[in-house]
């Protein structure tokens, strides 16, 4: 659009400019003018090399590798003549000068046909050519003839080397001969005039010009036969050396021909990418198209229907698109003052739920609902309003929470020891596995400030970083994600937060870590074999998303709480309250918390220091969890995504907290219908009693 609007800019310019009536030729308004119209048009010319970069960074790639092939492609092994050995042997080497004269004869037409083609892809492209002269789209409908006949020249080579395939090996190609012959007569039907032929085929003289060509080597095949041939006519008399020497030769053949089928294939490839740039600057070219003054002579009532719907469909989604924008940038501004209260402009009350205009005034939704419904315009600009120029948007006050799981120094990998496990010897965890934190280091880790805002999760994490650099110099952590991508823009928001890190699957990453002193955090992604590494130099581990797969989780705190482990080890659960990951982390601790009183039930009668148990217990409950399944099993294939969701608990993760809501307002329902129909028997029974005391 840009493009299009500085191009007509350019053009209205330029008649401004041309037009006598309006400017003095020679003028300085003409010179003027001119300036202007230069300008607006290398604008448009950088508008539009920018538009095309990408196919052109595509095709230029390619290209260079065509030129490379040039000068360094694949050549076809020169044939030796065979030298005259007995009458037996006469008969052999006649027939193989014949063979050799065809095959030498047909190699150089390949290679005459590959230096074509590669002329033709190998032209530059760009939008200026080296004269000077403007390209605005047309050279599109210049190529269309040079795409064409590279058609040719690809159906062509293509059968050429099938049939040196057959005098070096003996196989037929039959596809490809049914194919030429289809080529030949859909070509032959085109150029008749008496036959009325559909489809245009590509460059019909040219293939009609090149098939007797490929015909005439073709027809001597079963004249000279294939080098496969003699080498087994060969073996059977005495000049075995020659029949050695011809099986070299056939193999350096026919690793000679695959190379050019793969040339070919290049070809192909850079032939698509030309196209595909010539299309999208085509695209460019019609966008600029001169109007049409002149009118029809009859209105084409379908095709204006057509074009007034796409341009309501198009604004439509800008409407919605300027809406979503206006959503995003307020975002943006309101996430350092999520707690101040939001106020309507309309009642001057606050609200929750509310909507945002595309003009970026806020209401609750039943004020602006009916204000809209009466108005159709913004309270407060005035500003037209649409359906699409609305958003929902929904304010609920965050409330930072945070459980932590500490570790003791142990030596014995995968222990987890929390505050609660010291309360009974029984039931060390009974309802979680992390224990709540102090609301006043909550306080002290809201109270730091950042640069930038990334979302709620991964600002908490940065003030949560800078808070351990503060309090606990020296501290390094560990910072864990199933997830590669999130990964990724956490290490941006790091940099911005100037927290140094490193991350697992870099060269040189844990070394880093371990004695930089720079370096606060390891980035570890569950897809990264982190196998066997031992991390004791660090005491803090940031479990990002609680995980169904429990064993995931586990393996990255066992790279620090491990055997060496010295000093206590803490880890850090983040989870987003409200979200399905509340739902996940339920399940998980379901998990490891049934393992825990599975294990102490069976070893409750062996147990001899009550302390001791939960500690065990909880181990045995880990290490149950890594053995239970290969982690390459647990992890969804490829580089990207995360855990294995089995359909039972996508659907818990899902509905389960909806079916328990339900179920328990059910209940709640239920005592109060037997209530009301209780109250109800007694009314009627004392009604019944009066009656009959009144008989």
């Amino acid at each position: 659009l840009q493009h299009a609007c500085t191009f007509f800019a350019a053009t209205a310019i330029f008649q401004i400019k041309t037009n006598e009536a309006l400017t003095t030729s020679e003028s300085e308004d003409f010179k003027e003018l001119e300036e202007r119209e230069t300008a607006l048009y290398d604008s448009a010319k950088q508008l539009r090399r920018e538009i095309l970069r990408d196919p052109t960074l595509k095709a230029e790639a390619t290209m260079r590798k065509i030129r490379g092939l040039v000068k360094k492609g694949t050549t076809m092994p020169g044939i030796a003549d065979l030298e005259l050995v007995g009458i037996e042997g006469r008969r052999l080497v006649e027939k193989s000068d014949e063979l050799f004269d065809v095959v030498r004869e047909q190699v150089d037409h390949i290679l005459e046909l590959r230096a074509k083609m590669a002329e033709y892809l190998v032209q530059p492209l760009v939008d200026e050519d080296e004269e000077g002269l403007e390209t605005t789209g047309e050279e599109y409908e210049t190529s269309t003839k040079q795409q064409d006949e590279l058609c040719v020249y690809f159906d062509v080579i293509k059968a050429m080397q099938a049939d040196l395939n057959t005098f070096i090996t003996g196989e037929d190609a039959p596809l490809v001969d049914h194919e030429m012959k289809t080529l030949a007569r859909d070509a032959k039907w085109f150029l008749d005039p008496e036959i009325d032929f559909g489809s245009v085929p590509h460059a019909p003289e040219l293939l009609l010009k090149l098939l007797p060509i490929r015909n005439k080597f073709r027809a001597r095949k079963d004249e000279v036969g294939s080098i496969r041939g003699l080498i087994s006519e060969a073996r059977g008399l005495e000049t075995a050396m020659q029949g050695q020497s011809s099986s070299r030769h056939e193999a350096e053949r026919y690793l000679a021909l695959s190379g050019l089928e793969k040339e070919v294939d290049l070809f192909r490839v850079a032939q698509n990418q030309r196209i595909e740039f010539y299309r999208q600057l085509q695209e460019l070219s019609d966008a600029v198209a001169p109007y049409k003054e002149e009118v029809d002579a009859v209105l084409d009532l379908p095709a204006l229907e057509l074009v007034m719907a796409k341009e309501d469909l198009q604004s439509t989604n800008l409407a919605q698109l300027k809406t979503k924008n206006r959503f995003l940038l307020n975002l943006r501004d309101e996430s350092g003052n999520q707690g101040s209260p939001k106020i309507c402009v309309i009642c001057q009350s606050s609200f929750e739920d509310g909507v945002l205009t595309v003009c970026g005034h806020q209401y609750c939704k039943e004020c602006i609902h009916h204000w809209w419904t009466q108005h159709r315009t913004c309270p407060v600009c005035k500003r037209r309003l649409h359906t699409a120029d609305f958003h929902n948007i929904t304010y609920k006050p965050q409330e930072l929470k945070a459980q932590e799981e500490v570790h003791s120094g142990s030596s014995s990998p995968g222990l987890d020891n929390s505050p609660s496990s010291s309360s009974s010897a029984t039931t060390p965890q009974s309802s979680s596995i992390y224990t709540d934190v102090d609301t006043k280091l909550l306080d002290e880790i809201k109270s730091l400030d950042l640069p930038t805002s990334y979302g709620t999760k991964i600002d908490t994490l940065g003030r949560h970083l800078h808070w351990l650099r503060e309090h606990d110099p020296g501290a390094k952590a560990i910072v864990f994600s199933q997830y590669r991508e999130f990964l990724d823009v956490l290490g941006t928001a790091l940099h911005e937060f100037k927290i140094g890190y490193t991350r697992l699957g870099r060269a040189g990453a844990v070394e880093k870590f371990r004695h930089d002193p720079r370096i606060d955090c390891l980035l570890l992604d569950a897809k990264t074999d982190s196998s066997g590494l031992t991390l004791v130099c660090a005491t803090h581990v940031f479990v990002c998303e609680p995980l169904i797969q429990t064993a995931v989780e586990v393996q990255a705190i066992a790279r620090v709480h491990r055997i060496g482990q010295t000093r206590g080890t803490t880890v850090w659960m983040y989870l987003v309250g409200g979200t399905v990951e509340e739902a996940v982390y339920e399940i998980s601790v379901a998990r490891r918390l049934a393992h825990v009183q599975s294990r102490l039930r069976k070893g409750k009668s062996r147990s001899a220091t009550p302390g001791l148990v939960g500690e065990n217990a909880i181990e045995a409950a880990n290490s149950e969890e890594l053995q239970a399944a290969p982690m390459s099993k647990l992890l969804v294939a490829g580089k990207s995504g995360g855990e294995v969701v089995g359909n039972g608990d996508l659907w818990q993760c899902l509905f389960g907290k909806a079916q328990r809501m339900g179920a328990k307002r059910s209940v709640e329902m239920e005592e109060e219908v037997g209530r009301h129909l209780r109250a109800e028997a007694a009314v009627l029974r004392r009604v019944a009693a009066m009656q009959e005391g009144e008989e």
